[in-house]
């Protein structure tokens, strides 16, 4: 083989690299574009959730991320916060009042002790043995129950991780609804009618309105997912009661 030639080749490669790419770049746009009418704008505008995007294949991931969340949602729904903050100061509550029995018998046994010099105090003793072993019981109980909260943490973080992705979606879908909107020919093809342009852009215009709503939702949904994944975290390294 000509040696100018092998020379040649990874230039060639990558003169093809960048000719792939470009089409990439400019075919895939519209061939997204190509498949989208003014019909499917007005049937999205009239719709909600996921169904306002007029782009079947935006429309097609964002649907897949959506069924997520809602697997998500069904989630967290057998977790009860309020449950589990009852759960663990009630534990607290059994070791303090524990605890005080403890004090209660070492202060009896003072007295006996110094009343009766010399008598063995043993009775008292294993009291306190028995109520050590149960503060023993509770400390294992209360680190069972932290364990416990790694689940109930790590459904709201999916949650919350998969409300994110919805919204990044739509703020895809918002994207190339604005562009639709300033190039309608991409949607109407050349020299589209007046009506037909005011209708898109009616349509582009509630389109995005109710994507913005749906996305503020989305947006306190997904800090309130955060919040809640925080407080079981929180909750899970208290150390005294709340």
């Amino acid at each position: 083989m000509n040696r100018d030639y092998v020379t040649l080749l990874p230039k060639l490669y990558r003169l093809k690299c960048v000719y792939l790419a470009l089409i990439v770049l400019t075919i895939i746009p519209r061939i997204a574009f190509g498949q989208t009418t003014l019909a499917d704008f007005e049937t999205a505008a009239a719709s909600s959730d996921v169904n306002l995007i007029p782009f079947r294949d935006l429309r097609g991931e964002a649907t897949s991320i959506a069924d997520d969340v809602q697997r998500r949602k069904a989630d967290v729904d057998s977790f009860k916060y309020d449950v589990f903050v009852k759960r663990k100061n009630n534990i607290f509550s059994s070791i303090a009042d524990e605890k005080k029995e403890i004090e209660k018998i070492q202060k009896d046994r003072e007295e006996y002790k110094s009343k009766n010099p010399g008598v063995s105090t043993s009775t008292f003793d294993k009291d306190i043995e028995k109520h050590q072993e149960n503060i023993k019981e509770y400390s294992e109980k209360m680190e069972k129950l932290n364990k416990e909260m790694d689940a109930p943490q790590d459904a709201f973080e999916r949650l919350y991780h998969a409300r994110a992705g919805l919204r990044e979606w739509f703020d895809k879908a918002l994207s190339a609804v604005s562009d639709a909107r300033s190039n309608p020919t991409k949607i109407l093809g050349s020299s589209p009618s007046k009506e037909d342009v005011e209708r898109l852009e009616k349509a582009a215009d509630t389109i995005k309105y109710k994507i913005n709503q749906a996305e503020d939702e989305h947006k306190r949904q997904e800090d309130k997912a955060k919040k809640r994944a925080e407080d079981y975290k929180y909750l899970q390294s208290r150390d005294t009661p709340i």
